[in-house]
């Protein structure tokens, strides 16, 4: 167990953060209200102690950072992890020499078929998606990973960044997370035993009803960083306590693996910890100012529609249709047409939507909606998509090594350690220690990226030696059609079923030719055939006294007279 010394180092490094995480939070809160998150209450301590739900503040005067947050979320989790299609595949990235190569990789199909089960069951693709309106509005988003027991499925939290506080490695990698956790007291005693929770004297006396919450912390980082000495094998440490105890921990343990991600948009060249330069946080100016040019269009356009009214001070008029009022000699009430030009309000409103719409890259997701009526051609289309996923190439790159390695990694051995794969056999189990696995996106989005950066360059070269043999006809032979159909098999993730192995498709040409050569064969010995049988009827009729063959015949009875 740690000692009070070492938690208390525990929860001064934790007020260190605290004070580093402060200088984000107002931006934080800003877009937040002018996006409207689902996420998008900033909770108040005291009412996550009484188990009162937040009440978001937004400020939607005009909706397109809404939209903007909204088109890009949808378009990364259609893109890149969508729970109706295949994202993702393991593969055998090396072996040692004389490992079973399909024992391998049906240990690997076995454990893939599992995790797509578990993914669809469990609540990740909702999370997933919390996850990265958090990291492309706020910069940064935290997702956290653990097995449900009664369900024995996987269980995914995404992080409210006001609930974490988060340190890096030497790399600038999010190495350590803090993160709090509201319990009821009941939940409290059934995850860490009654025994632990009575002990607190703290907590005694506290609760008022049953909704009421407590506060406790959760560390995970790697052994390494710390002198504690906590029993185990595993290279991460889990370690739980409660706000109302500064003495002693709840619950210690040593996990095989990392049970977090982190998503930052960009990494802060100065080593800081929170992601920057997100598109809420480049969008936050605009959207400031396009919401209150909007309020003040919509008060200048009441004006200019419904006009004013001028009366005399202290005259009460009854503007009831129908209605009369008195008036003294001096006394008056008129309306007012109210005029101006809004094309300057309307124009910078345009411009600010724009920007917003800039920074979310809503145009790149919606490039083939909006230019359906002018888009005619396939080279067109592919033209945008591979424009697409140029711009966003870093992007899914870093969505790769930073959320999906580190969740498949961990969900690879939680479903090796469960026992729900069947049928393992013996040569299956002897791979896992000879065998590095690779993991193979093969979402809509890794796939467009892998044809415009692997297949694009080849189809062009195709397409140019294509038009100028119609000059140089001979350049044909310089092109493989067999290895550059192999390849677009391969990048497109075409179904293996219908590819035919070079081998089997050259036998079949063979047989094709053969059979080609003997019915072109028989077609001339038809036509030599047809020939002599034409001659020998002419000969047979009798030749014309006039034509060559009578002359030639007649010089062949001559002779034989002779």
């Amino acid at each position: 167990m740690l000692t009070k010394e070492e938690l208390l180092e525990l929860q001064n490094i934790q007020k260190e953060l605290k004070s580093e995480k402060a200088r984000f939070e107002d931006e934080w809160k800003d877009i937040i209200t002018y996006i409207g998150l689902s996420y998008a209450a900033w909770p108040d301590e005291t009412e996550r102690r009484n188990g009162v739900s937040a009440v978001p503040k937004y400020v939607l005067t005009d909706t397109t950072a809404a939209t903007a947050s909204d088109t890009l979320a949808n378009g990364v989790e259609g893109y890149a992890c969508s729970s109706s299609l295949q994202w993702f595949d393991y593969a055998i990235e090396r072996v040692k020499d004389g490992v079973d190569i399909e024992a391998a990789k049906s240990l690997l199909e076995k454990v893939k078929k599992i995790a797509y089960q578990w993914l669809q069951k469990s609540n990740f693709y909702p999370s997933f998606r919390a996850l990265i309106r958090s990291g492309c509005d706020l910069g940064t988003g935290g997702i956290y990973f653990s097995m449900d027991k009664k369900s024995g499925l996987p269980m995914f939290q995404t992080y409210h960044l006001a609930d974490i506080f988060v340190m890096n490695d030497e790399y600038g990698r999010a190495d350590t997370v803090f993160r709090k956790i509201y319990l009821t007291k009941k939940e409290a005693e059934k995850y860490f035993g009654k025994e632990k929770i009575d002990s607190i004297q703290a907590l005694k006396g506290k609760e008022k009803s049953s909704r009421d919450k407590f506060l406790f912390w959760h560390l995970v980082s790697p052994v390494l960083k710390w002198d504690f000495d906590v029993p185990g094998s595993g290279d991460w440490l889990s370690i739980y306590w409660s706000d109302d105890d500064r003495e002693h921990t709840l619950k210690e343990d040593r996990l095989d693996e990392k049970s977090f991600a982190f998503f930052r948009w960009e990494e802060p060249v100065y080593g800081g910890t929170w992601g920057v330069d997100s598109p809420g946080q480049q969008a936050l100016p605009a959207m400031r100012f396009v919401n209150i040019l909007m309020e003040d269009m919509v008060v200048l356009s009441e004006l200019t529609s419904k006009g004013l009214w001028k009366k005399t001070k202290g005259l009460k008029v009854n503007f009831t249709a129908g209605s009369v009022t008195d008036l003294e000699g001096d006394q008056n009430f008129a309306w007012q047409q109210a005029s101006g030009d809004l094309t300057w309000l309307a124009e910078h409103i345009q411009y600010y939507r724009a920007v917003i719409n800039d920074c979310y890259k809503t145009n790149l997701f919606l490039t083939l909606t909006m230019n359906i009526d002018r888009t005619k051609t396939a080279t067109e289309v592919a033209g945008l998509t591979q424009e697409r996923e140029t711009l966003m190439q870093s992007f899914w790159s870093r969505l790769s090594t930073q959320i999906f390695e580190p969740l498949h990694e961990w969900l690879f051995k939680r479903i090796l350690m469960s026992g729900e794969v069947q049928d393992i056999t013996e040569e299956e189990l002897q791979t896992l220690e000879d065998m590095e696995m690779r993991i193979d996106y093969v979402s809509p989005a890794y796939m467009a990226q892998k044809r415009a950066f692997e297949l694009g360059p080849s189809m062009q070269w195709m397409n140019d030696m294509i038009t100028l043999s119609q000059v140089n006809p001979n350049l044909m032979d310089k092109i493989n059609f067999d290895t550059f159909a192999d390849l677009d098999h391969d990048v497109r993730n075409a179904k293996s079923e219908i590819l035919i192995k070079t081998e089997d498709a050259q036998r079949a040409r063979d047989i094709r030719a053969r059979i080609q050569s003997q019915a072109n064969q028989n077609a001339l010995e038809q036509e030599a055939l047809k020939n002599a049988g034409d001659v020998y009827s002419k000969f047979a009729k009798g030749a014309d006294d006039n034509s060559l063959a009578a002359a030639m015949m007649g010089a062949q009875t001559q002779g034989g007279n002779a």
